[in-house]
């Protein structure tokens, strides 16, 4: 199954102490995002290499290693940062 998730920086906060009968200045916006994508294995649980399988992919040639020991991938979203989740970032995700 894959899973994704956008969390911002100023989600919950919903209540406020007051004091001395003053409410405080609060951000106006979400905040910052941060998108993650993941892979789930019902068995498992996440996507990700085992421990003797990491062991055994150090020692293959560095051409043929893998380049990550699990599947999912943080971004940090919108313009001037990570620019948005596409297709193109599920591929290079999965590859």
């Amino acid at each position: 199954m894959h899973d994704e998730s956008i969390v911002h920086a100023n989600d919950l906060h919903h209540h406020v102490c007051m004091q001395n009968g003053k409410m405080p200045l609060r951000k106006k916006g979400q905040g910052r995002a941060i998108h993650v994508s993941n892979f789930i294995i019902e068995e498992t649980g996440q996507l990700a290499l085992s421990e003797s399988q990491i062991r055994a992919n150090g020692t293959l040639p560095v051409a043929n290693q893998l380049k990550f020991t699990n599947a999912h991938k943080i971004i940090y979203p919108w313009k001037n940062h990570d620019g948005f989740w596409t297709n193109d970032k599920l591929v290079e995700q999965v590859s």
